[in-house]
């Protein structure tokens, strides 16, 4: 089985994880932890706990986190070694929709194909719009 875990500085992950169940639903393999906020500064020790509390032999957590090279993303670094740990940073909505509705049995394929996904959906949307048609007929 597959768990997610979002983390983040402040309240950007409670609001990921809002965010995807106001969409799909309530999600029992989600999980969050707002980093830095009333003390909450042992990142390492409360992915631990959440490793030890809902993830079993053989299940696999992809954790999100919110910026490359961040402290909340240095902070997990350490799980990298564990094979069925996987991160990814850089997290968006349509990121953690996408991976969390794709399971192909394939986590480095999901994870990817999830990548080129997020990266599709973002872009300056002035030029855009200015660059696409819109006909009538398509409302």
């Amino acid at each position: 089985m597959r768990h997610y875990l979002l983390i983040s500085h402040g309240t950007l992950a409670e609001g990921m994880k809002s965010s995807v169940e106001l969409i799909t639903g309530k999600q029992e393999n989600l999980y969050f932890i707002n980093a830095y906020i009333d003390g909450n500064t042992n990142i390492p020790q409360e992915v631990s706990k959440i490793i030890d509390q809902y993830i079993a032999q053989g299940d696999e957590l992809l954790i999100f986190t919110d910026i490359l090279g961040g402290s909340v993303n240095n902070a997990v670094t350490e799980f990298t070694q564990n094979p069925q740990i996987h991160i990814i940073t850089g997290m968006n909505l349509p990121l953690v929709l996408n991976i969390l509705l794709e399971d192909n049995g394939t986590i480095g394929a999901d994870i990817e194909s999830s990548l080129e996904l997020a990266k599709e959906n973002m872009c300056y949307y002035n030029k855009y719009i200015k660059n696409t048609v819109i006909l009538d007929e398509d409302f």
